[in-house]
């Protein structure tokens, strides 16, 4: 069985920081977008009111998104973990972005017609939601595996 809590090699750690910049860029420069759409002055002749609370939204949102995305490309450039010393980010964290990520997987399936999408995308849901547990059997393992002395 693959153990996904182990140690990454150094060409793997490097695409994922050339990777997660590409991404923090990118959110960066689709907020900025948004935030410009915001200002802009809607057509004269247009009778709809532009949907503010929408794009502060979107704004708030892709905000967030850029703020963990930036977070844990400067985790990857310490070489920095969290504190239970196996994932990168908190297992609190994965485990409400994962439960957020379901609730919003179910939604679209109700809403709209995404039930593929989200039969395929509950398991990657599942598997952040109990991250927690995981990461505690390493521990263990790790725990196991380290010699201990005995007192008689």
């Amino acid at each position: 069985m693959i153990d996904f809590a182990q140690e990454v090699s150094r060409p793997t750690r490097i695409l994922a920081i050339i990777g997660l910049s590409l991404c923090s860029m990118v959110l960066v420069a689709v907020n900025l977008m948004i935030a410009i759409l915001l200002m802009l002055p809607g057509p004269a002749n247009k009778k709809d009111p532009t949907p503010t609370g929408a794009i502060w939204g979107s704004i708030l949102i892709i905000g967030v998104l850029t703020v963990a995305s930036f977070w844990m490309l400067i985790r990857l450039l310490k070489g920095t973990k969290s504190a239970n010393k196996v994932t990168m980010m908190p297992t609190w964290f994965i485990t409400i972005f994962g439960f957020l990520f379901g609730c919003s997987l179910i939604l679209v399936a109700v809403m709209g017609d995404g039930i593929p999408m989200a039969i395929e995308g509950i398991g990657i849901s599942a598997a952040m939601i109990f991250i927690g547990r995981r990461v505690r059997k390493t521990q263990a393992d790790q725990n196991l595996d380290t010699p201990t002395i005995e007192k008689y």
